[in-house]
């Protein structure tokens, strides 16, 4: 994540919360979390070229010629269904332990 979003200051906590093997201890966590999806959406979105994402890694010709022209949009589509489905678990645990600020 800090090579390719920029994001410095997540944590491991913060990174098993992404795979849902934690849960959001704080209104900061979540704030981190949130940010961090929003750099992960950006940077596969770039990957499909939907996205002006800028620095990330860019598929070979070969490889978007053979695998992402025919399923950018549903790969699009998937990610962004992904990234709101755990923003939306993120929430919900911070609004479940009380923060009512859940940075999302």
């Amino acid at each position: 994540l800090s090579k390719h979003c920029g994001q410095a200051s997540i944590t491991e906590a913060d990174v098993a919360l992404l795979w849902g093997k934690g849960e959001a201890k704080s209104a900061e966590q979540a704030t981190r979390t949130s940010q961090a999806l929003d750099a992960l959406e950006s940077l596969f979105l770039g990957f499909l070229g939907e996205s002006s994402s800028q620095g990330g890694p860019q598929p070979s010709a070969d490889f978007r010629a053979d695998f992402l022209e025919t399923r950018a949009a549903a790969l699009g589509d998937y990610v962004r269904a992904s990234c709101s489905k755990l923003r939306g678990a993120v929430a919900v645990q911070s609004l479940a332990s009380g923060d009512l600020d859940v940075g999302t």
